[in-house]
């Protein structure tokens, strides 16, 4: 489950906006952040317009398909930084602004997101916090592994529209 901060952001992004998803079917980690995502905007009674499965490699065509549609996204959340990059530069080949007519949210918090033009807004994971619980996983072997969730944070930049509620 997402936190409540993010739950919020996630939210306040998609109000007044036509929402789409951009995720990578062959991957568990897309596939978990699609359903942390339809998760949040289900808590919020709030329908996902869209949602478009693809490789990396694939998601040039697929930001296409979703500028092509009669009611194009106003707000795209891309399950990684590449994809993300991928899709504002395939808006702004067709004349479409980036936050000025589509808002983009990216995960990872990779150095794609903090060298594109347009400063990606992104979901950053707990590295930290994971490898801790990774190596104290590998010096205690014989305990029970658990699943745990931990807290990502959100780095916010220039490519989600600042006034969100047009």
């Amino acid at each position: 489950m997402l936190g409540l901060p993010l739950v919020k952001f996630i939210v306040c992004f998609i109000l007044n906006h036509e929402v789409a998803i951009i995720y990578e079917k062959q991957r568990q980690s897309g596939r978990s952040r699609l359903v942390g995502f339809q998760q949040a905007l289900s808590e919020a009674d709030i329908l996902l317009e869209h949602d478009t499965r693809c490789m990396v490699s694939e998601a040039k065509e697929a930001a296409k398909k979703l500028f092509s549609l009669p009611k194009k996204p106003t707000a795209i959340f891309a399950v990684t930084d590449l994809i993300a990059i991928v899709l504002i530069n395939e808006a702004r080949s067709a004349d479409i602004k980036v936050p000025g007519d589509l808002s983009v949210i990216g995960f990872d918090n990779t150095i794609y997101a903090k060298i594109a033009d347009s400063r990606l807004t992104t979901i950053e994971q707990p590295i930290i916090e994971m490898v801790n619980y990774s190596f104290d996983q590998l010096l205690h072997p014989l305990e029970l592994l658990t699943r745990i969730l931990l807290e990502p944070t959100l780095i916010e930049r220039g490519s989600v529209q600042k006034n969100i509620n047009k």
